[in-house]
């Protein structure tokens, strides 16, 4: 039979069961027809979340070798990325439109997220030659992908999150850490000049905020989000306990518009390009706690030796998740509970020569 449940496999359970309930309330208090298919969407991905961990739990009991998890990452990325360069080159039909407004960015988080996955494994001085450079590949795998996706922010994004999975990771001495960070800071700076996707993105962001404040332009893409915002702060101070649902902007800020507090553009939309406001404005500050628990939930349920690796998990959807957002999107919500679930069961590390515990 099925060994008893562990105090972090429990915990799982209960947050993401949390999270298929907050949708259902949502939708209890505030019937339509966007609440009705995230309730459907958002079981399915319950239903993954927790399927798949009670999965690993009865029938792998002995867990995961990261290196097993690494390769699997590197296949993967080697695979999605040619296929989507591939697409964005020379398929006609323009594929990102085709799936849909929200899963080309999404997809391009999800990318960079596999890049600094890769980075960080390949960063652990305790894995062979080989497979260090089987994650150097996929880190390429993994950006051409990004780059196919067109998602600029993710590039932005990357950027803040490199030194933080430098600094997290703890096989690496002082002197290679020192040394990662002035790749990275270089690297950036490079980016930065050349205009490339960062660079360029960085300078139309501070045009977009500075038309916002002087002219209350809201057309541009930063004009829009900061307006997204603003509209989730005042709808929350409206009903600040049980949210205003999973509605339409539209719908949802339908008095702000009226009272013209709020620009009527902002009523085409499906989300606010924010996971914490998202959830706050929709759910009321119950949704502000099942942010928390969501990003809490790697760190909770990681096994103690791969902590660090959860952080950088939740530190990613973190960044990615400040403007656009991760939570209500299926696919990045299935993949970082699917990530959840390979950090709560993999292996302790094997003791090395130079561990403390074999030290003299």
């Amino acid at each position: 039979g099925m060994e008893r449940l562990g105090r972090r496999q429990t915990l799982f359970l209960i947050i993401v069961l949390l999270f298929f309930l907050s949708s259902l309330a949502s939708y209890a208090l505030h019937p339509g027809e966007l609440a009705a298919y995230r309730v459907k969407r958002f079981a399915l991905v319950a239903l993954c979340g927790m399927g798949s961990m009670l999965f690993v739990h009865k029938f792998i009991p002995q867990g995961f070798e990261v290196k097993h998890f690494a390769m699997a990452l590197v296949t993967s990325t080697l695979v999605t990325g040619p296929i989507a360069l591939y697409m964005f080159y020379y398929i006609d039909t323009d594929w990102r439109v085709a799936i849909g407004p929200n899963y080309p960015t999404i997809f391009g988080d999800i990318a960079c997220l596999n890049a600094m996955l890769c980075f960080y494994l390949a960063l652990n001085e305790r894995h062979s030659a080989l497979l260090k450079y089987a994650l150097y590949l996929g880190i390429v795998g993994a950006l051409m992908a990004a780059y196919a996706s067109g998602a600029r922010g993710a590039w932005l994004g990357l950027m803040v999150l490199l030194p933080v999975i430098v600094v997290l990771q703890p096989a690496l001495s002082p002197r290679a850490r020192l040394l990662w960070l002035l790749v990275i800071v270089l690297g950036a700076v490079g980016l930065y000049a050349t205009n490339f996707f960062v660079g360029a993105r960085i300078d139309e962001m501070m045009r977009e905020v500075q038309s916002y404040i002087s002219y209350g332009e809201t057309s541009s893409s930063s004009g829009t989000r900061i307006e997204f915002w603003r509209a989730s702060l005042l709808s929350l101070q409206q009903s600040p306990w049980l949210g205003a649902g999973d509605q339409r902007l539209g719908e949802a800020f339908a008095q702000l518009i009226e009272q013209g507090r709020v620009s009527p553009q902002v009523a085409d939309y499906v989300h606010v390009h924010n996971d914490f406001l998202q959830l706050a404005y929709s759910k009321g500050l119950p949704g502000v706690g099942l942010y928390i628990a969501l990003l809490a939930l790697p760190i909770l349920v990681a096994a103690p030796a791969w902590r660090q690796m959860a952080i950088v998990l939740s530190f990613a959807y973190l960044v990615f998740g400040a403007t656009d957002c991760l939570f209500i999107i299926e696919m990045s919500t299935i993949y970082y509970f699917l990530l959840s679930v390979f950090l709560l069961s993999f292996r302790a590390p094997r003791p090395t020569a130079d561990s403390p515990q074999n030290r003299p």
